[in-house]
């Protein structure tokens, strides 16, 4: 294990930021038990020169991808205590040890 899957795996199993998800795959197949990160993310909107711009909350998850070998797809669902998450988006880290689970909520 390399230093930054070791301190990545403290992250998840840190109780001050880890939470217990469950996530189900939309395409069928078993919900997988695991730990998450919950990401707080900025995105930007009005770009365009002289337009006021605004930033609106994404909600995001990171999730493990030793507990998740299959990307993630559109319609996945996470579910974090009594909150469903429906995933619009899933991306590998920098270090190809974590997913990016952009999420909406209300699965």
């Amino acid at each position: 294990m390399t230093a930054f899957a070791a301190a990545l795996s403290a992250l998840f199993a840190d109780p001050n930021l880890g939470v217990d998800a469950t996530f189900t795959p939309h395409a069928g197949g078993p919900s997988v038990p695991l730990r998450a990160v919950r990401v707080a993310e900025r995105v930007d909107a009005g770009f365009a020169l002289g337009q006021t711009g605004a930033s609106a909350p994404a909600l995001r998850f990171d999730a493990p991808r030793a507990d998740l070998p299959a990307r993630p797809t559109r319609g996945d669902v996470l579910h974090v205590g009594l909150e469903s998450y429906k995933v619009t988006k899933a991306e590998p880290d920098e270090e190809n040890l974590a997913w990016r689970l952009y999420v909406e909520r209300g699965a």
